[in-house]
């Protein structure tokens, strides 16, 4: 009744396309890998199947079974009398197969026996029984040969309700001279079933030994399978998005790993079955609706169903609940099992209803995952149904199930990758269209704002120019020369050196604009202006200090340097004729220069050797004017 078969191949697939999807939804280069591996495994699992013929002849016992209800009398030294009367026949009904016979009517005992092959020649010959609800003993010859775990503990020798057997399958030795006698199996049961599950069979122990390895080594390599996923299930949930989901899936295939090795029948050849190993087996079979339906949840939204919500947190505390209660209170995992069918039977109906209500205005996805749960409660309804005997269901439901809920989550999941890669690279293209767009705008703007800055600073440089140059002559005016002279003279200070400094008069200026006028004065100024800005360096400074007075700045040049170069303006100026603009008239001009210096060595403001410089000009006016004066830094006075 409370076995939970979770081994088939249809696991095998259902685990692992769930967390071989997830994959996929998430990365493009893990599921081909994780699908070669799964692929190979299974390929290995479904051409890894026993052969009768290779590990030696066995015998199905699968004839001649008769049955007897209740419970037989024993006599002084505990041997029943029911094995002892062979012949009694009104007693005893003929059955196919040692597994819940009819006409019950509340009995927990019930007597088999066979008869076993007088032809058998086996080496360390036992009888193999795959299952057994609950607990049995066996006899042959009038002595017991077997008692399973449990039997006998309560009163009138019968089990305790709430024990169970922990051994998955039997196998039972038998003595050298078994040909021909009859076997005599006493089953107790509390539950709805009773009997002897599964074919029981005799032949060599190494021989059956060898066809269950033969017969589960598939479950064994599906159960690691669907272990590894669940592991890289559970570091994806650390480590990528859509946690929830990995984390989910996740408990969905380390619960069914679980319990495909506790249902595969080589477990009990490695470990030996403990009560620890049944609960938390059992445990992981009350957390299988906890993943499945906050899957849903949180797939199909959050805060959007709180029914379902409330519905996988009860599964969820009953399966934290269930196995403290039955351990403090010694009941045992049988009524655990019988309240767990009662409160999953209800509450997945409740979700059936929920679900089947989602179709109206749900997304695609929502609705596939909705099929899936929905179809997974009823194959798990009918596992129930048929655990109770409500109907005759011999099909693994359980195990279609889970290849149905499995199909449902990977299509679910494929639409979703599916849904997402479109709307990525909607979203892509869209980026890139916008991208492109601004990068244009930005582009003009880019270049109007480069034009305007080239307009500023061309305006600027204009305004700037206008600001130091004169009009007139193009020589610097008097402010942007006194800036420029006061630099090269800290200049000067800091580093070293000297530089001259030369003041230029036209002479009798007034009388070429009284004689000729002020345009021809002009054309004079603009001419002498021209020559001057002509013979300059690169590095001299010249401007129009005012009216027809000219200043000269030589940077790193001696006083004597500066006389030459005014004598050689002076006899320039002096041979420079120029029309006047109506070109009948020439006229006919000479210039006075002064002359002055400066060293490093002195603190001179540049007031002072303004003022020196203007000195020896004043000097070549009184000398008579069309000469160069200098004023040396002792202070005396040369005329040239």
């Amino acid at each position: 009744m409370f076995s939970r078969r979770l081994y088939d191949n249809n696991l095998k697939y259902g685990a692992n396309l769930s967390s071989m999807f997830n994959t996929i939804s998430d990365n493009k280069i893990y599921p081909f890998v994780l699908f070669l591996v799964i692929f190979t495994s299974f390929m290995a699992a479904f051409t890894i199947q026993g052969d009768d013929a290779k590990v030696g002849k066995i015998q199905v016992l699968n004839q001649k079974w008769q049955y007897r209800w209740g419970i037989s009398p024993f006599d002084r030294g505990g041997v029943p009398l029911w094995t002892r009367d062979a012949s009694d026949s009104l007693h005893w009904h003929n059955i196919s197969a040692p597994e819940t016979p009819p006409q019950r009517r509340g009995f927990r005992d019930v007597w088999f026996r066979v008869v076993l092959p007088k032809n058998g020649e086996w080496h360390d010959p036992v009888i193999f029984i795959p299952k057994i609800d609950t607990a049995a003993e066996v006899y042959l010859g009038g002595r017991r040969i077997y008692r399973s775990a449990g039997f006998g503990q309560g009163r009138g020798g019968s089990l305790r309700w709430g024990d169970f057997d922990l051994w998955r399958w039997h196998m039972i030795g038998l003595p050298d001279d078994y040909q021909g006698r009859e076997l005599y199996v006493r089953v107790h049961s509390d539950a709805s079933q009773i009997g002897l599950r599964g074919s029981v069979m005799i032949g060599a122990r190494a021989s059956l030994v060898n066809r269950l390895i033969a017969h589960n080594i598939d479950d064994v390599i599906v159960a690691a399978m669907a272990f590894l996923l669940g592991v890289i299930c559970t570091i994806f949930s650390l480590i990528r998005n859509f946690r929830r989901v990995y984390l989910l899936l996740a408990l969905f295939l380390l619960c069914a790993s679980v319990i495909i090795w506790d249902q595969t029948q080589i477990r009990q050849l490695i470990t030996t079955p403990s009560v620890f190993w049944a609960y938390f087996a059992a445990t992981a079979y009350f957390l299988l609706p906890v993943s499945m339906v906050a899957l849903f949840e949180i797939t199909v939204g959050r805060g959007v169903f709180s029914l379902v919500r409330r519905i996988w947190q009860a599964h969820l505390g009953f399966a934290v609940a269930a196995p403290i209660i039955s351990l403090s209170e010694g009941i045992g995992l049988a009524p655990i099992y019988f309240v767990f069918d009662i409160f999953v039977s209800v509450s997945l109906a409740v979700f059936f209803l929920v679900a089947t209500g989602l179709f109206k205005n749900a997304s695609y996805e929502a609705r596939v995952l909705a099929l899936g749960v929905c179809g997974f409660c009823l194959f798990l309804l009918f596992d129930i149904a048929s655990a109770h005997n409500f109907i005759s269901w011999r099909a693994p439901a359980l195990d279609w199930g889970v290849l149905y809920f499995s199909a449902f989550v990977v299509a679910a999941f494929f639409y979703r990758f599916v849904r997402m890669q479109r709307e990525y690279a909607a979203l892509n293209e869209t980026f890139e269209n916008k991208v492109r767009d601004r990068t244009s705008t930005l582009e003009k703007k880019a270049s109007a704002l480069a034009e305007s800055n080239r307009k500023e600073s061309s305006a600027r440089a204009r305004m700037e120019r206008l600001a130091s140059i004169d009009p007139l002559t193009g020589a610097l005016n008097r402010r942007a020369f006194l800036e420029r002279a006061q630099h090269e003279l800290n200049r000067a200070r800091r580093y070293g050196g000297g530089f001259t400094l030369i003041m230029m008069d036209i002479d009798f200026f007034k009388r070429i604009n009284d004689a000729y006028g002020h345009q021809a004065g002009d054309d004079v100024l603009k001419k002498i202006s021209a020559l001057c800005r002509e013979a300059c360096r690169g590095s001299d400074l010249f401007c129009r200090y005012g009216g027809e007075e000219f200043l000269f700045l030589l940077p790193v040049s001696s006083p004597y340097d500066a006389v030459s170069f005014a004598e050689y303006l002076r006899q320039s100026i002096e041979k420079l004729e120029i029309l006047t603009r109506n070109e009948k008239q020439k006229i006919s001009m000479t210039a006075s220069f002064g002359v002055t210096g400066h060293i490093a060595e002195e603190d001179e403001p540049l007031e002072d050797l303004i003022a020196m410089a203007d000195r020896a000009l004043y000097q070549s006016k009184k000398e008579g004017r069309n000469r160069v004066s200098r004023v040396l830094p002792a202070l005396e006075i040369d005329t040239a």
